[in-house]
């Protein structure tokens, strides 16, 4: 991975800690652009197949979790974790 890729990631894993404890609106949009701009990055740098394709699952499966959570299908189960 490249450089910049490791420094941006690193600065979204701050920041989503920072999140965690002050529940500031503009990290909550600051932290998914980050995330977006180093899968494209990623993706455009050294595309491969196989990263396309787990990308795609992965945002598909975050979107089923997302309309889930919504529409409170998983509530209680993630009550007993």
């Amino acid at each position: 991975m490249n450089k910049y890729l490791r420094l941006l990631l690193l600065v979204m894993v701050i920041l989503n800690a920072v999140n965690i404890k002050y529940r500031h609106p503009v990290l909550i949009v600051a932290v998914p652009a980050i995330a977006i701009i180093i899968v494209i990055l990623d993706i455009y740098l050294e595309p491969t197949r196989r990263k396309v394709l787990m990308y795609s699952i992965t945002a598909v499966l975050l979107g089923l979790l997302w309309i889930a959570l919504d529409r409170e299908w998983i509530t209680p189960p993630l009550m007993f974790i």
